[in-house]
């Protein structure tokens, strides 16, 4: 996990099984190293300008 100061909350990449049609569900994560457990919105990769406006201004 890390913070994003573009999205102002902590974000995390994470492999899961059928990962594309789990879109949108609520999982909980856990980080052993921080010993905490948190709920994540599974989400596309590229979530922050996803269209590629920001590289054709």
């Amino acid at each position: 996990m890390a913070y994003s100061p573009e999205l102002g909350t902590w974000i995390a990449l994470a492999m899961l099984s059928n990962g594309p049609e789990r879109h949108g569900e609520v999982v909980k994560v856990c980080d052993p190293l921080r010993n905490t457990e948190m709920l994540a919105e599974v989400c596309g990769p590229c979530f922050v300008d996803p269209e590629g406006g920001r590289l054709r201004v």
